[in-house]
């Protein structure tokens, strides 16, 4: 946990050694106590997480470095971080791993139930409507209940799902229903971990860790047809269910024991101890390393609404309509072309990903394992663009901050230049001046990549389907699938820091708008491209894809030069109607 201001701050430890040192030093109580009590943390009683950022703003009142900014935006080490981005990793790979790892069974699944490859086919469309959905449930109450209690519950109905599906008599209806549900519980993770993320990392990291999170979630598309092949062949789909059974009781295992909450409006900045026992990580309970058990106070319960409604009804109203909050964010200029500037890429991959199997295998004449091989070239792209992008988005966020304070700096200097020796004093006190983040024009640092990119994807798009039709060389799709995917996997990490930078009190709500946005135009190209690949050919085909991704790339310039001002407007109308109130 973050120590008091008064001391130098430790060498980050290992989560567990760091757990006993805080239990065996008596320095530590006070840390929590002086940390509990800082302007910068948040009690119980704060009801929006965006209190967080002008709390931690308040604190600078030195010159002080980002570092230390940082440690106040969080009481989570550097590698307690590190570890509940892994886990948040861990489990936002379930999710593709469960869409991609059954397509290569459909075959085996079309002959095991009696029913047509186009039925069996019609599963994956419905499981990726139920990943566009359900995150519009779990996203909006883990903004509320926190992030642990969520995991827990979206893990046990997924590995119940697998089960079912494991052990499913021939029942296709049973196969449909069971995959709804299966889809139901992998696809909010991504928007739980996303959230996840936003609650322990500052504008100046979250690209890296946020990258880190998108290299884990691109490794399923990767890994899944290949192991759902092997499995398959050797023995039979249902070995497909059972893998991934497996893989969600890890995941399950792994938030019980390690993963702590998050959620400002729960523990703060985390050093405030959470409101029940189910929000505890098992490891620091058995150890006695809670916040609670340390500072020797009872967990707080759960929160009193501060606006209770008049009567339960209206309670429990209120509670139905919540998973409206994240489509409500579609009313948000700002947010809606952003999410559809990210999900008509997302839109022409899918249309790449469903139809990869079939084409190299009728056109290059390979078997069903060697054309599930074909996915390591997008998956191996992905991966790497969601490890060192995620590098480059923070790059840019410090070169839009520094430019920020180089023109403060300057006005600064030009207010001042009549006198020569308040010139010199302005230029000592601004030299350690840090401009806060609501000052630092997000759109232009987080976009500035978006048009070459998209550019990317579209030309390779074009190449693709052309070289496929052709039958160039097995090299060449493969590289252009990898170009592709690096491009494509590019542009969603941008758009997702984005939309956490905009909203970083919401970000499970605003992942989960972004999930049903893609979810629903990848189900669509999915259902689509290969009726039109029959009518049209695989070259005008995805010259007809290509096309519609770029029509994203008018989305992301409203957004670029003009988000900002419907931001700022919003904001304006806000402070205008609470003001009566005040």
């Amino acid at each position: 946990m973050a120590t008091p201001a008064a001391e130098p701050p430790p060498p980050p430890l290992p989560c567990a050694v760091a757990a006993m040192h805080r239990s065996s030093s008596s320095a530590s109580h006070s840390s929590r106590d002086a940390s509990a009590a800082r302007p910068g943390s948040l009690t119980l009683e704060s009801n929006d997480a965006s209190d967080v950022s002008h709390a931690s703003a308040a604190v600078a009142v030195a010159p002080a470095s980002e570092v230390e900014k940082e440690e106040r935006h969080t009481a989570f080490s550097r590698n307690e971080i590190r570890l509940i981005v892994l886990i948040a990793s861990i489990c936002g790979f379930i999710s593709p791993l469960t869409n991609n790892a059954p397509l290569a069974s459909l075959p085996d699944m079309s002959r095991d139930l009696g029913v047509s490859i186009e039925k069996a086919t019609l599963s994956v469309t419905l499981a990726m409507i139920g990943q566009g959905i359900s995150p519009l449930f779990f996203g909006s109450y883990t903004d509320i209940l926190g992030r642990r209690p969520i995991y827990i519950l979206c893990l046990i109905i997924y590995a119940g799902a697998n089960a079912g599906l494991a052990n499913l008599p021939h029942s296709y209806a049973g196969l449909l229903a069971l995959r709804l549900v299966q889809a139901a519980g992998s696809a909010s993770m991504i928007s739980v971990g996303a959230g996840t993320i936003g609650d322990v990392t500052t504008p100046r990291t979250r690209g890296g860790y946020m990258g880190i999170f998108q290299a884990g979630a691109a490794l399923g598309p990767c890994v899944g047809p290949i192991v759902g092949g092997l499995l398959t062949q050797a023995y039979g789909w249902r070995s497909v269910m059972w893998f991934c059974f497996i893989v969600g009781v890890l995941g399950l295992v792994l938030v019980l024991l390690f993963q702590p909450e998050t959620l400002h409006r729960l523990v703060g900045d985390g050093s405030l101890p959470p409101p029940t026992l189910l929000h505890e990580a098992g490891v620091a309970l058995l150890r006695g390393t809670t916040a609670s058990q340390l500072k020797g106070t009872p967990r707080p319960g759960w929160p009193v609404d501060p606006n209770p409604p008049a009567s339960s009804w209206r309670h429990f109203l209120r509670g139905l309509s919540r998973p409206l909050g994240p489509a409500s964010l579609l009313l948000m200029p700002e947010v809606a072309l952003l999410l559809f500037a990210t999900a008509l890429p997302f839109m022409g991959w899918t249309c790449i990903t469903s139809t990869i199997s079939s084409l190299f295998v009728e056109q290059y004449g390979l078997s069903t394992s060697e054309a599930g091989l074909i996915f390591l070239a997008p998956g191996v792209g992905t991966v790497l663009t969601g490890v060192c992008f995620g590098r480059l988005l923070d790059k840019d966020y410090r070169t839009a901050k520094r430019r920020v304070e180089r023109e403060k700096l300057e006005k600064e200097k030009l207010e001042k230049s009549r006198d020569g020796e308040a010139q010199e004093e302005a230029q000592r006190q601004a030299s350690g001046t840090e401009v806060p983040k609501e000052e630092v024009p997000l759109e232009a640092a987080r976009l500035r990549r978006y048009p070459i990119l998209l550019v990317m994807a579209v030309a390779t798009l074009i190449a693709y389907g052309w070289t496929v039709e052709r039958r160039v060389h097995l090299a060449v799709p493969c590289v252009l699938l990898f170009i592709n995917a690096m491009a494509i996997g590019a542009t969603m990490s941008v758009c997702q820091v984005l939309l956490v930078d905009w909203l970083p009190g919401r970000g499970a709500s605003v992942t989960a708008a972004n999930n049903l946005v893609r979810c629903l135009l990848g189900a669509g190209g999915t259902a689509a491209v290969q009726p039109v690949i029959a009518r049209l050919g695989i070259g005008w085909t995805f010259m007809l894809v290509a096309a519609v991704c770029a029509s994203a790339a008018p989305l992301a310039w409203l957004v670029f030069h003009r988000g900002q001002r419907w931001r700022e407007a919003r904001a304006a109308k806000l402070a205008e109607r609470d003001a009566p109130a005040a």
